[in-house]
């Protein structure tokens, strides 16, 4: 327990201790501990015996780590994490469900993951498989494959620590078609000692990179949340809007031209700025 200890402020470390987080502690399903705390959420999953046994813990930063305990000597042979990160960033990471019969945690990916009252992990947006044996030869146990609707960043697995602070760990992201590109760590994570951050903080930033990087994946997803809201912010309210002063009244609105789709935000804010879209 230790060593899950020095994990957790580890990932303490990459948080932002700005944000205002929830504070909140209890039990799911069979009696099993949860807490949502430090800006992190983390559940203990399933348990074989009192020496092996899974905690999962999800961030703002979008990461999934696989905290796994099994039978050993030392920290090193008797401990080991497994973690990932989902994109794209959809909303707020939550519990949205506490019950006798188990758990649920929204990733910010906006990926349920679902816990049963026995702790065991499954989730219904990913193609994941989960073994039933904790031990030191399975890598946590837990593998997520792809993501249908986004992208899955894996760090590996790391006995005795957790791989996000290792510069040289290295990293595989797989697309929705399961196409995969690697990479190491310190391509997309700041690493100072025990202070991890992400380099690439919001959808279109890992786009940008991801695209010159790994041309190949599909990663197309990466955009849909921006674009989902330049509608929302381009296309006019019906309810409540103040009274406008329409400047030309006889303009057939059935002539105008399509608005063009936008893969970038910097492609519209170039199209405004040269008048090619009305303020």
């Amino acid at each position: 327990m230790n060593n899950l200890f020095k994990i957790l402020i580890l990932l303490s470390a990459s948080s932002s201790y700005a944000a205002t987080c929830p504070d909140s502690r209890g039990k799911y399903g069979d009696g099993i501990q949860y807490q949502d705390m430090f800006c992190r959420i983390m559940v203990s999953a399933d348990k074989t015996d009192s020496k092996s046994y899974r905690n999962v813990t999800f961030t703002d930063e979008g990461l999934v780590q696989v905290f796994s305990n099994f039978p050993g000597t030392t920290n090193s042979n008797s401990t080991g994490a497994r973690v990932y990160y989902l994109f794209p960033y959809k909303e707020q990471k939550s519990i949205t469900n506490i019950s006798a019969e188990g758990l649920s945690v929204k990733h910010p990916s906006g990926v349920s993951f679902n816990f049963d009252k026995d702790g065991k992990l499954s989730s219904p947006d990913l193609q994941m498989k989960v073994s039933k044996e904790i031990n030191s030869q399975n890598k946590s146990g837990v593998e997520i494959e792809s993501f249908p609707n986004g992208i899955v960043i894996d760090l590996g697995y790391r006995g005795g620590a957790s791989p996000t602070n290792n510069k040289n760990a290295v990293v595989t992201i797989t697309d929705k078609n399961k196409k995969k590109c690697t990479m190491v760590n310190s391509d997309i994570n700041k690493i100072n000692k025990d202070e991890v951050e992400l380099i690439y903080k919001t959808n279109e930033e890992l786009h940008k990179f991801l695209s010159k990087k790994c041309p190949k994946l599909d990663i197309s997803d990466l955009l849909k949340p921006m674009k989902e809201t330049l509608k929302v912010v381009i296309t006019p309210k019906k309810v409540g809007l103040a009274p406008v002063n329409n400047k030309n009244t006889k303009e057939n609105d059935s002539k105008r031209e399509a608005k063009p789709a936008y893969d970038t935000m910097e492609e519209l804010l170039k199209d405004i700025d040269k008048g090619a879209i009305q303020r």
